[in-house]
């Protein structure tokens, strides 16, 4: 999906202010060039990246000490008990607690996905 978001803004001239991007999940997918890339073309203000806090191994993929980077604002979610990491379902209910505990509003009408993203600039 952030590989996706960079194509649509280069090779399709899809302006930034109309992009929002919203993860859960997603390994490191750039190196420094091409986060500094994402960054300068106003993607990265326009990103929310969900990540469950110190279990998701997939968010560690694409190690950082090979220079490889997150682009994105980063929310951390709890891992709910009963709920295997990287797993959908456990990011569902990582943001209900998210949204307990911080006030974020999701209505079953708008979801989750749409809610994060009305947060993105």
């Amino acid at each position: 999906a952030t590989l996706a978001t960079l194509r649509l803004a280069i090779e399709f001239r899809v302006p930034s202010s109309s992009l929002k991007l919203v993860t859960f999940g997603s390994p490191r997918v750039f190196n420094t060039q091409g986060a500094r890339l994402f960054d300068s073309l106003g993607l990265g203000s326009r990103t929310i990246r969900v990540t469950q806090e110190f279990w998701d191994a997939v968010t560690s993929i694409g190690p950082g000490w090979m220079g490889l980077k997150h682009v994105g604002l980063p929310v951390y979610v709890p891992v709910p008990l009963g709920y295997p990491p990287h797993h959908y379902s456990g990011y569902v209910q990582g943001v209900l607690a998210l949204k307990q505990a911080s006030g974020l509003v999701i209505s079953n009408r708008t979801g989750i996905r749409r809610t994060l993203s009305a947060y993105v600039h």
